[in-house]
């Protein structure tokens, strides 16, 4: 790599200079290519930074939350999250996670595929989410705000729409950054539909 950068340079330097042109060649592109390295890993170091800060801050903001979300979490039969790590961190458990990116890592690599590492089921489409909330008794909500109508990581515009229709609410401090809703269905549907999705 550094020779075609070198040859790059010195191709375009006069002839006339000779040796002197080579020597200057390789200093230009030394020193060019280390200017690069450096500026790449400047910039890979400056897009890790930001990652580990918005990731603790993250956990700042569900750890003010967990005694709420623990306390809701027993009152219901379902917990449906946009981050499971989080979820079994700060909740205990999680049923369903909203993450269309992992669904193909699951086993079946299929919506309601089940997650290897932690037991749980993960979902990315507005029709798995309608299809949980038309099956289930009960259950809570839980999204960070980075993760609310955004399509690759989280849950998509159609899916929020859906739960802002049929869902209500948790009122949590603005700081938090967090979306909580729950849901109580008492004629939940038991079609054959319903007894297809999968439970942990």
């Amino acid at each position: 790599m550094f020779q075609t950068f070198r040859d790059l340079v010195t191709q375009n330097m006069p002839k006339r200079l000779g040796e002197h042109r080579k020597i200057s060649g390789n200093v230009v592109a030394i020193t060019l290519f280390a200017y690069a390295i450096l500026s790449l890993s400047a910039a890979t170091y400056y897009q890790r930074t930001k990652y580990l800060q918005t990731l603790e801050a993250s956990k700042g903001k569900w750890i003010s939350a967990e005694p709420l979300l623990k306390q809701l979490a027993n009152q219901v039969d379902i917990v449906m999250v946009t981050d499971n790590n989080r979820a079994i961190y700060h909740i205990g458990r999680y049923d369903y996670a909203i993450s269309p990116s992992v669904v193909r890592e699951t086993e079946t690599g299929k919506e309601f595929g089940r997650d290897s590492r932690d037991g749980g089921h993960i979902i990315g489409t507005a029709q798995s989410i309608e299809k949980i909330l038309d099956c289930t008794k009960s259950g809570i909500f839980v999204s960070s705000e980075r993760k609310w109508r955004n399509a690759t990581f989280g849950i998509d515009n159609e899916g929020a729409d859906i739960l802002l229709e049929r869902t209500q609410i948790v009122q949590t401090p603005s700081e938090w950054d967090l979306i909580i809703r729950f849901w109580r269905s008492p004629n939940r549907n038991d079609t054959p539909e319903c007894n297809d999705i999968p439970r942990r």
